[in-house]
């Protein structure tokens, strides 16, 4: 997979759209709640996930990861932050989606974007 800003931006960008889906509007939560997500799970999934997992085990076990480091990202910012208590259907649904995007992703970006 081509590691570069572009490829940053656009799982950023994705990050965000499913954070606004899941957390803006089914939790309520606020737009700076929503971008501190999409910051902190782009920044450990694109670096522990596309990196490193993804060179070793695959698409796949990838996305898999991803969206339960996703889901560990909400679960630890509810738990430091203790300002909005989310459901737990929440947390398995960013997890969900998180996954099935990161493998569309994963399969789009390892076919159409060249070093």
């Amino acid at each position: 997979m081509n590691h570069s800003w572009k490829t940053f931006a656009i799982k950023f960008v994705l990050y965000c759209v499913i954070g606004f889906a899941v957390l803006g509007i089914v939790e309520g939560s606020s737009f700076s709640r929503v971008i501190l997500f999409a910051v902190i799970a782009t920044v450990i999934n694109y670096f522990m996930g596309d990196i490193y997992i993804y060179n070793q085990y695959g698409s796949i076990i990838t996305s898999i990861l991803e969206g339960f480091m996703a889901s560990l990202t909400v679960y630890l910012m509810n738990a430091l932050l203790v300002v909005e208590n989310f459901q737990f259907s929440s947390l398995v649904g960013i997890g969900v989606i998180t996954a099935v995007a990161e493998y569309f992703f994963h399969s789009f970006f390892s076919k159409n974007i060249i070093d």
